[in-house]
């Protein structure tokens, strides 16, 4: 699943935590694939903001390298 998925799926799993119907068991199953979920999303968004950070320090060099060559 990608990104968008997986925030949908934990979306979904918080909210059935919030039904007072479940039991013990059931809420316990769905906390742990909530938290297992959330890692995923979490070190996907670590991943992104890397590459974001990367890019950005690649694009700041390039507009320092044509600044350099207009003066």
């Amino acid at each position: 699943m990608n990104f968008e998925q997986n925030l949908q799926k934990l979306e979904a799993l918080v909210e059935s935590l919030q039904n007072p119907a479940l039991g013990m068991d059931e809420s316990l199953k769905i906390y742990a694939e909530a938290i297992e979920l959330s890692k995923t999303c979490i070190d996907e968004l670590r991943s992104k903001k890397g590459k974001f950070e990367l890019l950005t320090k690649e694009l700041e060099r390039l507009n320092l390298d044509v600044d350099v060559e207009e003066d």
